[in-house]
């Protein structure tokens, strides 16, 4: 049960005759919101990653904090707990890094797929996604790529352990002075935007908009494509993974939205009739 709200719409016809009911059904849709609060019992946090709750100057915060500054060669995951077979989604999250006065560390995935086996290593992650996508071969992972010295920033958006589209960022401390910080109240505090929305029918897009002025930056593509009922979507869900190694940073999210359709279970559907749920047809 979602521990957040979740709105469910549903067209359903129902025709009933005697004790026999059909349903024919399009997507269901739903939305979400994270509390990354310890109360949310639904999601899950895997390795480093843990909840910010804490009091600073009389502000509680509510943020997911993936990795540490200073502790290197960690990594940590955070798995939402929904599963559905879903088509298409549009999310937004804040993200922000805490170094200290250095580098930004490598970054963070936004992830989409099967997250129901996190068992063992395949919940470690970075920024190219995480080992259980890499295990199964599929996957949507978006990863931020935001290690400037190596002047080869960016994002990846790859299907299981490949990568399928690679964009540079807008110049290599765009990650560094938009969404980098030198102080840990700030990052808690600031950050940059990203909307990411995929359509199993049209493709993936992204938008990031930094903070501190610097801009916006956007990227879209039809690579991932397959057509609504073409790709098999069970247990899918939404997560974020990042991984410190000789260069560290606080990784956090928050504010982490998103609306989604997904294809209903069909013994769902007589329920959902039979409980008098009211329901509407998506529009076309």
């Amino acid at each position: 049960m979602l521990s957040t709200k979740q709105t469910i719409v549903v067209a359903l016809t129902t025709t009933i005759s005697g004790f026999a009911a059909t349903a024919n059904a399009d997507l269901a849709s739903a939305s979400y919101e994270a509390d990354f609060r310890s109360f949310d019992t639904q999601a899950q946090l895997y390795g480093s990653a843990f909840y910010q709750e804490n009091f600073y100057q009389g502000i509680q915060y509510s943020d997911l904090q993936l990795v540490t500054q200073g502790q290197g060669d960690t990594a940590g995951t955070w798995d939402s707990g929904i599963r559905a077979q879903i088509q298409r989604f549009s999310a937004s999250f804040n993200f922000s890094f805490n170094s200290d006065g250095g580098n930004v560390n490598d970054g963070f995935s936004f992830l989409i797929g099967d997250l129901s086996d996190l068992s063992g290593n395949r919940a470690a992650g970075n920024e190219r996604g995480i080992n259980a996508f890499n295990d199964d071969g599929a996957g949507i992972s978006i990863g931020f790529d935001s290690y400037g010295p190596d002047n080869d920033t960016g994002y990846y958006m790859n299907w299981g352990g490949n990568a399928i589209s690679w964009t540079n960022a807008p110049n290599t401390s765009h990650f560094t002075n938009g969404a980098g910080y030198n102080d840990y109240l700030a990052a808690l505090a600031g950050g940059a935007t990203a909307t990411i929305d995929w359509d199993i029918d049209t493709g993936l897009s992204i938008l990031v908009e930094w903070a501190n002025g610097q801009g916006s930056w956007s990227h879209s593509t039809n690579l991932f494509s397959w057509g609504e009922g073409n790709l098999d979507t069970t247990n899918w869900g939404f997560g974020f993974a990042a991984r410190n190694g000789g260069v560290t940073s606080d990784v956090i999210i928050d504010d982490f939205t998103v609306d989604y359709e997904y294809l209903p279970a069909p013994g769902a559907l007589a329920l959902l009739g039979l409980a008098g749920i009211s329901a509407r047809r998506r529009r076309n």
